[in-house]
């Protein structure tokens, strides 16, 4: 079965060059992920103290950093379920600074990938032209 999503691959334009670029940009794909990564541990190692130290609420559902790990990726991507929220003011505050430095994150690097992505559909339409 999976020789044959490889076999519709192989036959279909638009598949190949979307894995072609993908092969291209694995850095920049890796790097992202990698110091997504690094964010998401940072924030929820941070809001987890924030959290637990001043007041050990027996409620909050911040019961452990991997707990936590879930809040920091929500709110990192700006999804922003509501399962977690933080109860003490200092970690609002760094929930709204967690929320806008990882829509920064996310921004900054989608736009160089988007370039290289469209540079890469240019030089592909290119030498399809050529070709015919």
């Amino acid at each position: 079965r999976i020789t044959r999503i490889f076999r519709v691959i192989k036959h279909s334009q638009g598949l190949l060059v979307i894995f072609q670029f993908l092969f291209q940009s694995f850095k920049e794909i890796l790097l992202l992920a990698s110091l997504f990564t690094i964010m998401t541990l940072i924030a929820s190692s941070v809001m987890y103290f924030l959290e637990r130290i001043p007041t050990p609420d027996p409620q909050t559902k911040f019961v452990s950093i991997h707990d936590t790990a879930w809040w920091a990726v929500v709110t990192l991507t700006g999804i922003g379920y509501g399962d977690m929220i933080p109860s003490t003011v200092i970690g609002q505050v760094f929930g709204a600074v967690t929320l806008l430095s990882g829509l920064i994150f996310l921004a900054l690097p989608m736009t160089i990938i988007i370039t290289k992505f469209t540079k890469h559909m240019d030089n592909n339409e290119k030498l399809l032209m050529d070709s015919v």
